[in-house]
């Protein structure tokens, strides 16, 4: 499949997902080093550090460790931010964004030194309508905060797959305050009302510079636009 992907011809390719437990994905990255295969064009998703302190260094979690050993040279952050979600599992909204920062900070400094195919932070809101529905404030400010922070892109979802092709176009609109051109916006719409195809069309007119996509339809979750 991979071989597959590269031969369609996608500049960009995310190649791995890593959590706090092994999976194959640590497999695969892995024999991608150990081949010396141009890893050009890869990301992986990296969560971030949580409860760091002010004036301490980062300690890399596993999967900014396993993106250091492997050399995979993009990442973007794949971010929970619904406040409630978070107190939910015990996470303070407020130290979350200042982990968010001290997790981008760190690795803008051990990435590869940015160029068209290296060196890119992107970063994703898992749950950006659930957000937005729940406390606008919160959003601001996390998009203030990535305002500030060197990244390379803004990526959202809608996870549900129930909002219409018409708020997305607005949504764009609205970020694009926050994430100036030539920072992308990516959206990724999932399988739910039917209208998948018509928010990606929409967001385009919006503003926004594409999409990022499973390459099948069961990739990560079922429904998946």
């Amino acid at each position: 499949l991979f071989k597959l992907v590269r031969e369609f011809g996608f500049p960009d390719l995310m190649v791995s997902n890593f959590f706090d437990f092994p999976n194959t994905d640590v497999q695969f990255v892995r024999y991608l080093a150990s081949e010396k295969v141009n890893m050009d064009g890869m990301f992986s998703f990296v969560s971030e550090v949580s409860d760091t302190e002010e004036g301490m260094p980062v300690t890399p979690n596993n999967s900014m460790s396993i993106i250091l050993e492997t050399g995979i040279p993009n990442v973007t952050f794949d971010l929970f931010l619904n406040p409630s979600y978070l107190v939910e599992i015990g996470r303070s909204p407020e130290q979350t964004l200042r982990d968010i920062e001290r997790s981008i900070l760190f690795m803008r400094e051990k990435l590869p030194e940015k160029s068209a195919s290296r060196g890119r932070i992107y970063v994703n809101i898992a749950d950006f309508f659930n957000v937005l529905d729940e406390d606008e404030d919160f959003l601001l400010r996390a998009l203030k905060l990535f305002e500030a922070m060197p990244i390379d892109g803004l990526l959202f979802e809608d996870t549900r797959g129930t909002h219409f092709h018409f708020q997305t176009f607005e949504i764009v609109k609205f970020l694009r305050r926050y994430v100036p051109s030539p920072r992308k916006i990516l959206v990724h719409p999932h399988a739910g009302n039917g209208l998948e195809d018509a928010t990606l069309i929409d967001a385009i007119l919006g503003g926004a510079d594409g999409t990022w996509a499973a390459f099948t339809p069961h990739a990560a979750q079922i429904g998946h636009g």
